[in-house]
């Protein structure tokens, strides 16, 4: 399965759609920019690797788990 895919879907399942563009996807420019900001390198040709879609959503996810529950 692409990365995009499984990353975007993980976000989705979540209820975190607002991450995700008009097409349903993790839109290309949030993760180049997360990999800017987190000095990961790139593939050949400036690619994402698949590790970094991945990761975008992970990062996503445990920003989730770190913020303060709006609840209490």
């Amino acid at each position: 399965m692409d990365a995009r895919v499984l990353a975007s879907y993980q976000l989705h399942a979540v209820g975190m759609a607002s991450f995700l563009g008009d097409d349903n996807l993790i839109p290309e420019g949030a993760v180049r920019g997360w990999v800017d900001d987190e000095e990961i390198a790139l593939g050949a040709r400036g690619r994402l690797p698949r590790h970094t879609w991945l990761g975008y959503a992970a990062s996503v996810l445990a920003q989730l788990a770190k913020a303060p529950d709006e609840d209490a």
